[in-house]
């Protein structure tokens, strides 16, 4: 890239550096679960090559570097600043299976390494065409032979809308001083244009879609989304395109229910299938027209494999895949067609009917978040309907549970992995974390877990985290908390008064020790 642009995009991250942290979407357990569900092979994450164009400080990789000690990870980004935090926390950690370097990626050449897993989160839309040319030629030349690349970038049509309000926040906001100046005055035309815009008109409309991020999002991150110097998003079919001149080609979404017409009405399935003739990017395209996509997150592979590619979920491939479901049950739910709603994965809704599928969203719940796989499911389901009136073989129960599995997969109500994750299912006498998710607990009270996501911890789980060797006895944990009491590190409060009577502090430990640890062990921070 122009040694101008460089210096604005290396200043504009060093002023205001982007907050990084793991994308649970774009860890490559996950995209080679993805592959394996469509009939891709993919590299085992534990001695792969991973490299992420962009990788901030390192808040990605670094969590990867600590499960996966046998892998080798590069991360390159343009930020001074990210890569001296990222490396601080690298030489902290005591890490030596990954590298960060200061670099721009127009200069990364074939000679830089083949890699099994190249990710680039928030980085495609938000750099130069030039920048953008050299990714997508970086993962043609350096990506292994069963190599995954993951990208993640605005889209059109749902971005045009956007980017009307991104103009008027950048004309009145970019000629300031600096990053909060520029936000601040930003968000001052947004604020404008939605009390005085007509609420019948487009613009109102448009506001109204984009207010509620535009108010929840933290500063950094709309500073870089909406006033950037660069942001160019492109349509799907665009992007795919441009993989094909790179030797690549389209595999799924990091995110698949979208990719799944069963998910709409039959009017809108029939004319695509019609129109389309089973072409996956064509109907995917139109699909964006439909629902105005604002985001893709894709997965690219070498166009050399094109042709394995399997969309029709088959029966071995789903009984190779090992699952984790959350299913909780809403109470006196069940209504005249005899459904039972639970809560599911981000809050999600579920309606189940059949008994054995019902049976089976309880077992992954209860086993939450550790995984399981069908026939291992199907056993389970078979083993509680024994007690009922009507007994359920394996065979009968296996049946409904892959068809339960398959509809949870296309709606995207249900985690899946190629190898098992062994978790606590439920809270031992002596609880033992998970030492590769504890190591950075101590920081922001966050720790990433097992699933790469970041759990946050309450001052009660911070505090016994450390504790949780496999030795130490709930009374022993006690103990230690009613220390933090007399140490003024932990206070108690009932119905906003300050808890002082010895008793109630026990007795209130005791409550909050149970709800820490069940805390800990939905999070996925507690091992077997």
């Amino acid at each position: 890239m122009s040694s101008t642009i460089n210096e604005r995009l290396s200043n504009s991250y060093n002023e205001t550096p982007y907050h990084s942290h793991p994308f649970p979407q774009s860890t490559p357990a996950h995209l080679s679960a993805i592959a394996a569900l469509f009939n891709v092979k993919s590299v085992p994450v534990e001695q792969a090559r991973i490299l992420e164009l962009g990788c901030a400080s390192g808040g990605n990789i670094i969590p990867l570097a600590l499960r996966f000690p046998q892998a080798t990870i590069i991360g390159v980004d343009l930020s001074e600043a990210h890569i001296a935090e990222g490396k601080a926390t690298i030489q902290h950690l005591g890490l030596k299976n990954i590298t960060l370097m200061l670099m721009d990626l127009t200069e990364i050449q074939k000679n830089f390494g083949t890699f099994d897993y190249i990710i680039a989160h928030g980085v495609y839309s938000w750099v130069p065409q030039e920048a953008q040319v050299a990714m997508l030629r970086i993962c043609g030349e350096c990506l292994s032979a069963e190599g995954l690349a993951y990208i993640s970038y605005n889209t059109y049509p749902g971005w045009k809308y956007r980017e009307v309000i991104r103009d008027a926040m950048m004309f009145r906001g970019a000629s300031r001083e600096t990053s909060p100046e520029k936000l601040a005055y930003a968000r001052g035309m947004v604020d404008f244009l939605h009390e005085r815009s007509d609420p019948n008109s487009l613009t109102r409309k448009n506001i109204d879609d984009v207010l509620p991020t535009l108010r929840s999002a933290q500063d950094y991150y709309l500073i870089h989304e909406f006033l950037e110097h660069c942001n160019y998003p492109c349509y799907f079919h665009e992007f795919i395109d441009r993989a094909r001149q790179n030797g690549l080609a389209y595999l799924a979404e990091s995110q698949p229910a979208s990719m799944f017409l069963s998910n709409y009405s039959t009017e809108i399935i029939e004319p695509l299938l019609k129109e389309c003739h089973g072409n996956q990017v064509a109907i995917e395209q139109h699909l964006d027209f439909l629902t105005a996509r604002t985001f893709r997150q894709t997965i690219l592979m070498s166009a050399k494999r094109a042709d394995l590619v399997n969309y029709q979920l088959d029966p071995v491939r789903l009984q190779q895949l090992h699952y984790a479901g959350v299913f909780i049950p809403l109470k006196n739910t069940m209504n005249a067609t005899n459904e039972s709603q639970f809560e599911g994965l981000q809050s999600q809704s579920v309606s189940l009917i059949h008994p054995l599928a019902i049976i089976a969203a309880q077992i992954l719940n209860e086993r939450y978040p550790a995984t399981i796989q069908l026939h291992s499911l199907a056993v389970e389901v078979s083993l509680r309907t024994q007690q009922q009136p009507h007994p359920k073989d394996v065979v009968e129960c296996m049946t409904v549970v892959q068809s339960f599995i398959e509809n949870m997969i296309t709606r995207g109500l249900i985690r899946f992995r190629n190898q098992p994750i062994t978790l606590a299912t439920h809270v031992s006498d002596r609880p033992l974390r998970d030492p590769k998710a504890c190591i950075t607990a101590q920081e922001n009270h966050l720790v990433t877990t097992i699933w790469h996501e970041n759990a946050h911890l309450g001052i009660i789980e911070e505090s016994i985290l450390p504790l949780l060797d496999g030795k130490h006895t709930h009374a022993e944990l006690i103990d230690h908390l009613q220390g933090e009491v007399a140490e003024n590190r932990i206070t108690l409060n009932k119905q906003g008064i300050l808890i002082t009577d010895t008793q109630e502090i026990e007795n209130a430990l005791h409550e909050h020790l149970n709800l820490a640890l069940y805390a800990l062990q939905r999070k996925g921070l507690l091992i077997s």
